[in-house]
């Protein structure tokens, strides 16, 4: 079962993309309005449907999500590009390297794992 984790975990809140992220890794397509629904019963604050929609266009203009009619979901490349990133990461971790990695981290991104051990 994956686990919803934050790439800064002493940050009290996450943000509302960060939110859109997780739950669109565990539940897609949805429309916008699916989306507000989940974020808003997920934050303890009120979240109004334009602070969403807002972060929707941010992620869709930085390439994360991607439109599948009227119903949005997780680019498939910006997940491979993180898996990508990660498995580096953790080679190089294991092996005690310090080498260069490939990545792009122009563009925000969240860890999902299996497990925590």
């Amino acid at each position: 079962m994956l686990q919803d984790i934050q790439l800064f975990p002493t940050r009290k809140r996450k943000t509302v993309k960060e939110k859109i992220i997780n739950i669109l890794s565990f539940e897609w397509p949805l429309t916008p309005k699916e989306i507000f629904i989940r974020v808003k019963k997920d934050d303890s604050k009120n979240v109004s449907y334009q602070a969403v929609h807002k972060a929707l266009n941010e992620l869709k203009i930085e390439d994360i999500l991607e439109k599948n009619e009227s119903k949005l979901l997780l680019r498939k490349e910006w997940i491979e590009n993180c898996t990508k990133f990660f498995l580096q990461l953790n080679q190089n971790q294991v092996l005690g390297k310090t080498t260069d990695i490939d990545y792009q981290l122009d563009q925000p991104f969240k860890i999902l794992f299996n497990s925590v051990s």
